[in-house]
């Protein structure tokens, strides 16, 4: 297992110390200050795996550490994190202007779930799958860092209702992408 796999592990195993972060501060009262210890912790937590997530991509491309259980676990890692954040924040543990509202959590883990089918279908009708990453897709992941951070941060400044329409236009608009190129790989012989 190569070194950047191990960040990526490291980062698997991030994802329930975040969650059960969040819950403690769902579960402590919100107008006590010692709570925001556990709303800044996981904050802290996110920051961590966002981060680990650009060091083992830098270090497998740059040390070609590419290895096949990297290339499954990354995505894996990536999905965990945004989902649980998603998830989580989504279920009031935070200020109601920073609560992702239910109709986005559900825009982003559908978009995930129908990609998962499509690369399914494909490998089951081709035996080959070709899973090309597209800008708006990036942009979505990098928007909803923004969007998490934000959430758990809360500074007064964000403009968080406009963030999160841009995020959903991204998430729309690189599922199109993701679409297309699945039914173009379905239609080739």
């Amino acid at each position: 297992m190569t070194f950047a796999t191990w960040i990526t592990t490291f980062r698997i195993v991030l994802v329930p110390v975040f969650a059960i972060l969040v819950g403690n501060y769902a579960r402590s009262d919100s107008d006590d200050p010692a709570c925001a210890v556990y709303r800044i912790a996981a904050l802290w937590v996110f920051l961590v795996a966002a981060i680990s997530d650009a060091v083992d991509g830098f270090i497998a491309r740059y040390f070609r550490q590419r290895s096949r259980l990297g290339e499954l676990l990354d995505p894996i890692a990536d999905k965990l994190l945004a989902l649980t954040a998603l998830i989580s924040l989504s279920l009031g543990y935070v200020q109601e202007e920073l609560r992702f509202p239910l109709w986005f959590t559900i825009l982003i883990i559908s978009k995930d779930i129908l990609i998962v089918l499509g690369c399914y279908l494909i490998h089951l009708h081709k035996g080959v799958l070709k899973v090309r990453p597209n800008i708006p897709g990036k942009i979505t992941t990098a928007l909803l860092l923004v969007l998490i951070t934000g959430a758990l941060w809360q500074p007064g400044w964000l403009p968080f209702a406009l963030l999160l329409c841009v995020t959903a236009f991204f998430a729309l608009w690189a599922f199109y992408f993701y679409l297309s190129d699945m039914f173009r790989q379905l239609q080739q012989k």
